[in-house]
């Protein structure tokens, strides 16, 4: 993972969410190159110090999505549906893509006639683009 793939209130490493990135100095200098980055991340019984290489991404599976209270739409076609805003129709749906133990899901977003599609794995991606594209946190 890059530091610039997360963001804080993450989840990576199964259950911990990120609380805080700090960028560290290795030397004292004052170039980039020479600094790296780690995350405090903490979940109800843990918490801790890791260096941004030590995280991993979380597979986004039917069970996040229920714990993160997404229902499913359309149980024949692996649809599950967020409402935005139902008064100017803007919705979200994931469309669950590739089965078995690599699952993908398409995330489409539509506005009125608009429709942003992309492809994501990970419940990271789902966290980042919900809250740059509407300014929701998705929560536990």
């Amino acid at each position: 993972m890059k530091i610039t793939d997360l963001r804080i209130g993450n989840f990576v490493n199964e259950n911990f969410k990120i609380i805080a990135i700090h960028r560290n100095s290795k030397t004292g200098s004052s170039k980039e190159e020479d600094y790296f980055y780690s995350a405090y991340i903490e979940n109800k019984t843990d918490f801790g110090n890791v260096k941004i290489k030590g995280l991993r991404p979380v597979r986004l599976t039917k069970t996040w999505l229920n714990r993160f209270g997404i229902k499913v739409y359309n149980r024949f076609s692996e649809v599950y549906k967020i409402y935005i805003d139902k008064e100017t129709n803007r919705v979200i749906y994931l469309k669950l893509k590739n089965v078995g133990n690599n699952p993908e899901w398409i995330f489409e977003f539509y506005e009125n006639r608009d429709c942003f599609k992309k492809t994501i794995k990970y419940v990271h991606e789902l966290q980042n683009l919900l809250v740059s594209i509407t300014n929701y946190e998705l929560t536990l």
